[in-house]
């Protein structure tokens, strides 16, 4: 089964979710949810970055603020724990230590229910710490995950040396002491903030949104333009029209791709020159070929039925062409029809089609001419022709000359049929072969035997063809 060629009118109408627009649509609505999570997940975690900071500073600060306290008051471990169950009662404190270097606690608050329970030190605790939770010499600070197995990361637990003069003490003095330890629970921050920090966040990601949208239909636009250019340039290409092209926008990748089909589209309408200019032009005498001549003849012929309007063909062979073939070689002879073309051409009116039907053989269609018009115009041409000098190149002589023989058919009567018309010139122009060459013949003027004329032989000289 054979392909059916495609035509213009194959395109239809592109369904609404395969649109290059729609596409583009759905995918600027993906960026857009996608950059909303990314901001609302980057303002949670400046948040929760700045509630644990402030949370860092809060311990530290309370664990300075009893330093000196808690080093009087090592002796007495009831005073010391009635202290430490005070400060737990503020809401946002789980619990408060005294840790040695082991990891051992020595003195706590008591856990209250609904507190985070301390989670127990190993006795490397201060080995394993990471340089990322040291605050500063004296005091570091652990998110609550990093310490066990507990899922709930609002809180943090400081650490703080108790040492009398933490500052002048060396680093050998900070590891070995006791470290005062408070645990802090910032969910109750977390959620009072909440609610604001969701209207910052939706604020910020409707703006943020917005200018997305419009920028990235900015872009759409600019992207789609020169695509539906385009798209516009190769609907025209598929209606034959070569000379159309797409404007260049841009310097991008789409800006390459039409410059691309601008080129191959130019390159394209060469081709399609070329190949109309082989398909109508006879490649040796660049006059129109024998098909041109057909479509002419039938057109003029059908045109001088409806309107009645006359016409005229002329036949013209050159005579003893083979002979200049056979003795000067075939350049030679291919000198001679380019020169013969040349005359014809400039001999004949700008109305007229002159056209090689054969291999010595010309044709010449007279538009809106009578009897005496086409004749006159195949005795010029005659004439014109045994005037030329041949040039004295590609094996001719110089001096070399060449006659033609003519024979003419103008549409009247009977005579309106391109079939007939060839017939009656044909038969015209073996007649004036017959008679002894160089000459024209009108073929109305052989009455009844246009079709049955007789060739007459040249008795001086071989013949080889017309």
């Amino acid at each position: 089964m054979s392909a059916q060629a495609w035509q213009p009118g194959d395109m239809k109408a592109t369904p609404f979710f395969s649109r290059l627009g729609v596409k583009h649509g759905i995918v600027l609505s993906i960026l857009v949810m996608l950059a909303m999570t990314i901001i609302g997940a980057l303002m949670m975690r400046g948040t929760l970055n700045e509630i644990e900071l402030r949370s860092q500073d809060k311990g530290r600060a309370i664990a300075n603020s009893l330093n000196s306290m808690v080093l009087d008051s090592l002796g007495d471990r009831e005073k010391l724990t009635r202290y430490f169950n005070d400060i737990e009662r503020l809401e946002d404190i789980d619990y408060i230590q005294i840790v040695n270097v082991s990891g051992k606690v020595d003195i706590s608050s008591a856990s209250r229910p609904g507190l985070r329970p301390p989670q127990i030190l190993r006795p490397d605790w201060l080995d394993n710490l990471n340089s990322e939770h040291v605050l500063d010499r004296t005091a570091m600070a652990v998110p609550w995950n990093e310490q066990g197995d507990t899922l709930d990361k609002q809180g943090i637990d400081v650490f703080v040396v108790l040492l009398a003069n933490a500052e002048k003490a060396s680093d050998e003095e900070i590891r070995s002491a006791r470290h005062l330890r408070i645990g802090i629970n910032f969910d109750d921050v977390v959620n009072q903030r909440t609610p604001r920090l969701i209207l910052q966040m939706l604020v910020v990601t409707m703006i943020v949104a917005m200018a997305m949208v419009i920028g990235l239909l900015l872009l759409l636009a600019h992207i789609l333009r020169p695509l539906k250019e385009l798209h516009k340039g190769l609907q025209e290409v598929a209606r034959g029209n070569l000379d159309y092209e797409v404007p260049v926008y841009s310097h991008d990748e789409v800006g390459q791709v039409v410059r691309a089909f601008n080129a191959a589209n130019a390159r394209l309408r060469v081709a399609f020159e070329r190949i109309e200019e082989l398909a109508t032009q006879d490649p040796l005498t660049s006059l129109p070929n024998r098909r041109v001549f057909d479509e002419r003849l039938s057109s003029e012929a059908a045109r001088s039925r409806r309107y009645g309007h006359p016409f005229g063909v002329i036949i013209l062979d050159l005579d003893k062409f083979k002979t200049v073939n056979d003795r000067f070689g075939h350049p030679a002879g291919d000198e001679v029809l380019r020169c013969i073309a040349k005359t014809i051409e400039a001999s004949v009116r700008e109305t007229d089609l002159p056209a090689r039907i054969g291999g010595e053989e010309f044709g010449i269609i007279l538009p809106e001419s009578g009897v005496e018009e086409v004749h006159g115009v195949a005795e010029k041409l005659r004439a014109a022709v045994e005037e030329t000098s041949l040039p004295h190149r590609n094996g001719l002589p110089e001096g070399l000359r060449i006659t033609i023989s003519a024979g003419a058919a103008c549409s009247a009567g009977h005579l309106v049929t391109p079939e007939s018309m060839l017939a009656a010139a044909d038969a015209a122009l073996y007649r004036s072969k017959g008679e002894g060459r160089n000459r024209t013949t009108m073929a109305q003027r052989v009455a009844n035997k246009t079709s049955i004329m007789k060739q007459v032989e040249d008795k001086d000289e071989p013949e080889f063809g017309r």
